[in-house]
């Protein structure tokens, strides 16, 4: 019986020792943009503005900006009952199709997704160039994982206080260049998840960081992605050492924007 139990001593002790990587729930929101830009429609040939389109540019070539341009050319043409050619509407819907995919290295993390996260093939969907996708099904990817806090800063922070706190949220928001659309559900679904009569410590972690706790990669590649989540931690009446700079959000061409959130 004695040896049993300074066996079991030795167990808790080698327990109690070993440094394992603190786990926190990530929720996060994807979203995605597209700034497009139609050219100036010229002198149009046999109802087809050539200028703008040559039909025999390879769509495989295209950006998804420029394919997402051309199908609202294509469109605007037959409203007007003019002629557009069917099988290149048909190519530039296929590789529209074929182009939006978003995988995650590390999905073993994932412990929900909206849509179904596949395993295989990750989230494949057709992006409109409002930013909605699957015809209007979806406004955004919604996902939570399980993810490490070693990957993430706690040295640089934000004060969110219990009076004035919606204010303190939105002028934190404004500094990332948030939308008002993006404001407001970041503050109604984080809002909810923190203590109202506590304060906190917001450490920002900004693109770098998420990519190394949860790398993602979206094809075609983006012209910009922003990845931006914040670790909400609560706080006495320390001060807070502000962030020296923000990664600000900019919106021109084909745009990822992921905002999400962690509580300790």
């Amino acid at each position: 019986m004695g040896n049993m139990t300074n066996v079991k001593r030795i167990d808790n002790k080698r327990i109690d020792n070993l440094k394992l990587p603190r786990k926190i729930m990530a929720a996060v929101l994807l979203l995605f943009a597209l700034g497009i830009a139609l050219k100036q429609v010229g002198a149009a040939k046999n109802g087809y503005d050539y200028d703008l389109n040559p039909l025999f540019a390879n769509v495989s070539g295209m950006t998804t900006q420029e394919l997402i341009a051309e199908m609202k050319y294509a469109v605007k043409m037959r409203n007007e009952g003019k002629y557009y050619p069917q099988n290149r509407i048909e190519q530039i819907e296929r590789q529209l199709a074929d182009n939006q995919k978003v995988k995650f290295k590390m999905p073993e993390k994932l412990t929900v997704s909206i849509p179904s996260y596949s395993s295989s093939s990750g989230w494949t969907m057709f992006v409109e160039p409002g930013g909605k996708l699957e015809g209007g099904k979806y406004g955004y990817l919604f996902y939570e994982a399980d993810v490490e806090e070693i990957y993430f800063q706690k040295s640089a922070a934000w004060k969110l206080p219990v009076e004035g706190r919606i204010q303190a949220f939105e002028a934190i928001l404004d500094a990332y260049g948030f939308n008002s659309v993006e404001k407001h559900d970041f503050i109604e679904f984080w809002n909810a998840k923190i203590d109202a009569g506590k304060q906190y410590l917001v450490y920002p972690q900004e693109t770098a960081l998420v990519e190394r706790a949860m790398p993602l990669v979206v094809t075609p590649e983006p012209d910009r992605i922003y990845r931006i989540w914040f670790y909400f931690v609560a706080s006495g009446d320390e001060p807070a050492c502000l962030p020296a700079a923000v990664e600000r959000i900019g919106r021109s061409g084909f745009t990822v924007v992921e905002w999400g959130g962690m509580v300790k």
